[in-house]
């Protein structure tokens, strides 16, 4: 997942055989959108509000 700068904000792994996917403990392609989702609407209020924090000497 990155913003609109091309910056990664999260790694959302997904595994789509059901079979495999318990194997290696990663999300359903149902599950892993609904992360990505759900971050990005957090990101979006955040930056609505003000909050955003830019790392330490970012321009």
């Amino acid at each position: 997942m990155e913003d609109a700068n091309g910056i990664a904000l999260a790694y959302i792994y997904f595994e789509d055989d059901p079979t495999r996917r318990g194997l290696v403990k990663r999300l359903s392609a149902e599950d892993a959108k609904c992360v990505a989702q759900t971050i990005a609407r957090q990101l979006t209020k955040a930056v609505a509000l003000g909050e955003s924090h830019s790392a330490e000497g970012a321009p």
